[in-house]
């Protein structure tokens, strides 16, 4: 519903006197009740600051459901309606209440400021490198076990349940029967097929190429390809800022002679269902979820250079027959569009910016002299676990926790600090809408704790909770004339995400609805100025004519 000031009439019938002090303590009495003001002195009164961050270990909450897809929408949903339209866009805005006065009487105008953030979202070229991760077990059917630990190849059992040929075991040497063992012994150490799931993922459509022929054609087209380098001439991606080596050495295993060659194409969907039925195939499909997720932050990198992803390990792929058929597994299996991974990609990436601004942050503010650089990478490479609890405890949405497999942190040095130092804490922050912890003099104590009292907190000194404000501002392009930070006590949160274009959007009221307001008089506090000998003072509160303004 659209109301204009033209529906109502102000006059001076029945106006109590109302001095000034009067005015400024009824306004509190109305401030100290609103539900925004309960909320940021809350955040305040819960919040605590530690240096060493290990009282946070095992803090945090669990996600709600068991889709971090579901989380990701109900987040949207309940806080921010407008960020999915938003964060497509390549050009958004993050508008920040800032919340002055928190936890002593407020001063007329000076107690909420708003703050808008524009944001211009460029993707950055991004090096993964492969690092050792960690493997999950498998278990090979009892009959095989027996043979790896008797060491020896039981020929007639090994042809029933790998579903071989006999002659071709039976006319095996027993070079061969040794080659063999090793590999179960090696399936038997686990597999990681996390890189692998991440590229299939990064995989959209194929243009023809060349391929053994092999039944089922197409699914093994894609198996091929996603074991490969990405991207590759045969995958027409359109995220090539992004290069993840090659499994290692592949190996196409068939049961027919590979001499023929064929051309095939393969869409989007047999794509994501060759996908899926690989992940069920070896056990893995609950980890779709978070390929799907490291994918999607990938392809909208925008503050790194190089990241790591943990090696394949796939040799259990090789013994698929004898293993256990993997439980039944009720996870779900996932699909993202186009938009939505967009919005998934660019939420990962700007969580993983607030938590190390919280880091840098607390470094400058903390060290003396140079070497604050330092400082960051040492308490990464050792609080890694902390730092991602700190992450829990602050947002409703658990993100990092579930990607731990993309290592951004490690791969962190020197001129990578100073990179990322140069964005704003401003572009993530409104993802962490609960902030009860953080580092000492970090970014969330810098917004949440702020204190800003004339020449005690002057803008001009360093590491103060306002310069460091002031210089967040500054690289979210906010103007020095638009920076005005309220006396006193401060806090801040972010209300709505939005993009430019979404003005036409918005659904009109006025078109669709006319409301009959009646006019009638209004009956409003006239104010008396305590020393009515400056007129000057007057201004603020009265017009000319002497109606409230």
């Amino acid at each position: 519903m659209d109301f204009r000031a033209k529906d109502f009439i102000f006059n001076d019938v029945e106006r109590p006197s109302l001095t000034k002090k009067s005015w400024v303590k009824l306004m509190n009495t109305i401030r100290a009740n609103s539900a925004a003001y309960r909320i940021a002195s809350n955040i305040r009164e819960g919040y605590s600051e530690e240096q060493f961050v290990d009282k946070w270990e095992s803090g945090g909450q669990e996600p709600n459901s068991n889709s971090l897809f579901d989380d990701v929408s109900n987040f949207i949903t309940q806080k921010y309606t407008s960020a999915s339209n938003a964060l497509i866009k390549d050009h958004f805005t993050l508008n920040y209440n800032i919340y002055g006065d928190v936890g002593r009487n407020a001063f007329i105008n000076e107690n909420t400021l708003g703050l808008d953030v524009h944001i211009e979202w460029k993707i950055a070229k991004l090096r993964i490198e492969l690092e050792i991760g960690v493997t999950t077990p498998i278990s090979l059917q009892p009959e095989i076990m027996d043979m790896v630990r008797n060491g020896t190849l039981n020929r007639s059992e090994f042809v029933r349940r790998a579903n071989m040929d006999y002659d071709s075991v039976k006319n095996m040497k027993q070079q061969q029967h040794h080659h063999i063992l090793d590999v179960l012994k090696s399936a038997i150490g686990g597999q990681n097929l996390m890189t692998r799931l991440v590229k299939g993922r990064a995989t959209n459509t194929m243009q023809p190429l060349s391929i053994a022929r092999h039944h089922p054609l197409k699914h093994n087209m894609f198996l091929y390809q996603m074991c490969q380098a990405y991207p590759n001439k045969a995958i027409a991606s359109k995220h090539k800022h992004v290069t993840i080596p090659a499994d290692g050495d592949v190996f196409l295993v068939s049961d027919m002679k590979l001499n023929a060659y064929i051309e095939a194409t393969m869409t989007y969907q047999e794509a994501w269902a060759s996908l899926i039925t690989y992940a069920t195939c070896m056990g893995v499909l609950p980890e779709v979820e978070k390929a799907m997720i490291i994918a999607s932050s990938i392809s909208q990198n925008r503050y790194s250079r190089i990241a790591a992803l943990p090696k394949v390990v796939s040799g259990a792929d090789l013994v698929r027959p004898l293993m256990t058929n993997p439980p039944a597994s009720n996870a779900p299996k996932p699909i993202l569009t186009s938009d939505m991974a967009t919005v998934l990609g660019r939420m990962h990436q700007m969580s993983l910016l607030v938590l190390l601004k919280d880091v840098i942050i607390s470094a400058k503010n903390t060290s003396r002299g140079k070497g604050w650089e330092d400082v960051v990478i040492n308490t990464i490479q050792n609080k890694e676990d902390e730092l991602l609890a700190i992450g829990k405890n602050n947002s409703s949405l658990v993100m990092l926790p579930k990607t731990s497999e993309y290592n951004w942190w490690g791969r962190l040095d020197v001129k990578a600090v100073r990179h990322v130092q140069k964005f704003s804490l401003f572009e993530g922050l409104w993802l962490y809408n609960k902030a009860t912890c953080g580092l000492f003099s970090g970014a969330f104590s810098s917004v949440i704790m702020g204190d800003y009292d004339g020449l005690s907190n002057h803008p001009l000194r360093e590491n103060s909770t306002y310069s460091t404000m002031h210089d967040e501002l500054i690289k979210a392009g906010v103007h020095e004339s638009e920076i005005r930070i309220p006396m006193g006590e401060y806090t801040i949160d972010s209300p709505y995400v939005h993009s430019p274009d979404d003005e036409d959007g918005f659904c009109d009221f006025e078109e669709e609805y006319e409301i009959d307001i009646p006019q009638q008089p209004i009956s409003l506090p006239k104010i008396v100025e305590d020393e009515p000998n400056d007129d000057s003072e007057n201004d603020w509160y009265q017009s000319d004519d002497g109606q409230a303004s």
